[in-house]
């Protein structure tokens, strides 16, 4: 496992040729510089190139706007500079990669653009809307949204306003609000738009998740006597719970190595105990069964085929969500102790034709809110919900 890098970024921007009363138009942001400023800690205090995060993202200058550096969607951001320089102007190529290899490695370049900061009343935008405030701690997340996708940054919503950059206009920006309520979480989800120079505001409101009305029943597993919870989703029947079975080939092992807790968060399979895991009549589920399940759950469609995060909310997919799949947060595991228990959710998939090492996988964590599509090394122990043969 790679060690683990925290850097603390800090992004300066700005323009020796531009103006207080020159318009904010893309001819003048064209001409500003950028200057990244980073410090690092860890346990050496040095800086290394192959020690990394895909968190923070560059893009080149486009019509459509740019997403900005400095986004970030929760404390497990790190950084890497192919330059060692400490203070850089664009510019520069910036390698990137997840640390735990949930992404591929990429190379993005700075350009240079002007910014300013928006601030943005929160709370009149949702009064205005008749979105609840009162009790309660509020979770924000905004988005900055093009034609390349989104970046995110979440915190907790505390005060009046949130503060943020631009990097042109129209710029299109997602606030997500979640209600911490004591037995569960509402989200309320709202888009908007506005434009710099006119700083004019759109807010609509989105209906939260409810509780799963999908199809539900149980099985008994006949080669261990263990029963399971299943409910259909769309055109395929899955699996509710964790598989428990403990394979007799490859590797399998309980949370904590202790039988007991396999009620709740299930076996955690090598690759090559998956041939026998699954029960008679059901199956490790593919790639394919994989997508449309996260279409059922609110995902579009343009979305699923693609590598990395993806969606915005995947709340429908937890327990208590609206289709009724329950996805536990078991983490990763191993014969000591699991990683990232209460965090993550690790699943199979069936290997892809012309593959020998790797497969898809998906993976649900709690701080990003959504969930990722990407390939996946044998040698990990991870859960298993299995698909009902039909």
């Amino acid at each position: 496992m790679k060690k683990l890098y925290i850097a603390a970024i800090t992004v300066i921007l700005f323009n020796c040729a531009f103006t207080s009363n020159k318009a904010l138009t893309p001819a003048h942001l064209a001409n500003d510089t950028l200057k990244v400023s980073l410090k690092v800690k860890h346990a050496n205090d040095t800086l290394k190139a192959d020690n990394i995060t895909a968190q923070v993202e560059f893009t080149n200058v486009s019509a459509a706007g740019i997403r900005l550096p400095g986004i970030f969607k929760d404390a497990n951001t790190y950084l890497s500079v192919t330059s060692g320089n400490d203070r850089i102007v664009t510019p520069i190529k910036l390698a990137m990669v997840d640390y735990s290899d949930e992404s591929p490695s990429k190379y993005i370049t700075l350009a240079p653009r002007k910014s300013f900061k928006h601030t943005i009343n929160i709370s009149d935008i949702l009064k205005s809307k008749n979105v609840p405030l009162a009790g309660g701690t509020y979770k924000l997340e905004v988005c900055y949204i093009n034609n390349k996708g989104a970046d995110c940054i979440k915190g907790t919503y505390y005060s009046n306003a949130v503060t943020f950059i631009v990097a042109q206009t129209p710029l299109t920006v997602t606030l997500i609000v979640t209600k911490q309520a004591p037995q569960k979480q509402v989200a309320v989800s709202n888009v908007v738009t506005f434009t710099a120079v006119k700083d004019t505001l759109h807010v609509k409101p989105f209906k939260p998740s409810t509780k799963s009305t999908n199809r539900t029943g149980t099985f008994t597993d006949k080669r261990d006597g263990q029963t399971y919870t299943w409910v259909k989703i769309g055109k395929h029947t899955w699996m509710s719970q964790n598989l428990n079975y403990k394979s007799k080939v490859g590797v399998s092992y309980y949370y904590n190595n202790d039988s007991t807790n396999t009620l709740k968060y299930g076996v955690y399979y090598s690759y090559a105990a998956l041939h026998d895991a699954a029960p008679k009549g059901w199956h490790v589920p593919t790639d394919a069964e994989w997508q449309d399940l996260e279409i059922e759950g609110g995902i579009p469609a343009t979305e699923v085929t693609k590598m990395g995060w993806n969606g915005d909310d995947i709340s429908a997919f937890l327990v208590g969500g609206s289709t009724g799949f329950n996805v536990l947060y078991a983490g990763r595991g191993n014969n000591t102790a699991p990683g990232h228990v209460n965090e993550r959710a690790y699943f199979w998939t069936t290997r892809e034709p012309g593959e020998p090492l790797y497969i898809f996988r998906r993976i649900f964590i709690k701080s990003y809110n959504r969930v990722m599509r990407a390939t996946q090394g044998i040698a990990f122990n991870l859960n298993l919900r299995c698909v009902k043969d039909e």
